[in-house]
């Protein structure tokens, strides 16, 4: 399984994230601290980033540079998280051309096909070519 590694400064989304992504059977390593980057790319290698674009401590778009900086094969995910009025959460997957609202259960199914690229989308595409599609 992959190696993720998740920024947020909110504690309730990174242990969501980290323990679905954990049961799932991937290695997670969470933080709400920006200056760890540089260990935590060195430490655990990962296979995928998750950057909340909440990040107080840091911008969040200076981190994304210095990770595709120091790693420019990794793949690295700006997101939001929003709390719903029944007490979920609604996430957004940031991306040039615009953002993807999604339901929690929508962004794990999306992460777990990106770790896992024999997985594909309803569409017959896999994600990792939709979301990257210069790969």
């Amino acid at each position: 399984m992959g190696r993720v590694l998740i920024f947020s400064e909110l504690f309730e989304i990174r242990e969501l994230l980290a323990q679905d992504f954990a049961a799932e059977g991937h290695t997670v390593v969470v933080t709400g601290n920006p200056a760890l980057t540089q260990t935590l790319l060195t430490d655990l290698n990962p296979d995928l980033v998750l950057l909340d674009l909440h990040l107080k401590k840091a911008s969040a778009w200076n981190v994304h540079h210095l990770i595709t900086r120091k790693s420019p094969q990794l793949r690295v995910l700006p997101f939001a998280a929003y709390p719903t009025t029944d007490g979920n959460f609604q996430l957004t997957l940031a991306r040039p051309e615009g953002g993807e609202n999604l339901s929690f259960q929508a962004f794990k199914q999306k992460m777990n096909i990106l770790l896992n690229p024999n997985l594909t989308s309803e569409k017959g595409e896999s994600e990792e070519q939709r979301l990257y599609p210069e790969s």
